[in-house]
């Protein structure tokens, strides 16, 4: 086997080894924030204390609180749904900038947990964006 056969069999290794590893990173995001966001929905619905006060901090009636619950049970199920990535990468992204907006503005409250689910989100929705999408490659 020649030097450049070689150095091109290593390349096509490395090249899957990297794929299946943005692979896992992704299945493994969508699990996280499907836990996360199927929690903090059920909190919500179920009329939690902290998220009845959260609620309440900001001004909005219990009608949001339940309609975030719903979306955010809804985003939870989509990201676990095969054909549902994308979607409930979405609307978990503007649920997480919605949150990091609430915290900085009205709640006085801190936004990094909520803006490490919004990075979370934008890496799912890269990763699992539609084909046509997709920068052609050479």
């Amino acid at each position: 086997m020649t030097i450049s056969a070689e150095a091109s069999t290593i390349q096509r290794r490395t090249n899957a080894t990297s794929a299946l590893t943005l692979r896992y990173a992704t299945s493994s995001a969508r699990i996280l924030l499907s836990l996360i966001f199927m929690t903090t929905g059920l909190a919500k619905l179920l009329g939690m204390g902290a998220m009845v006060l959260l609620f309440q901090t900001i001004g909005l009636g219990e009608e949001l609180r339940y309609a975030a619950g719903l979306a955010e049970i809804g985003a939870a199920l989509l990201l676990i749904t095969p054909g549902g990535h994308f979607p409930g990468g979405l609307l978990v992204g503007a649920l997480s900038l919605a949150a990091t907006v609430a915290h900085l503005l009205l709640i006085d409250g801190n936004p990094f947990p909520a803006a490490g689910l919004l990075t979370l989100a934008l890496f799912v929705i890269w990763r699992t964006r539609p084909q046509r999408w997709r920068r052609a490659t050479a």
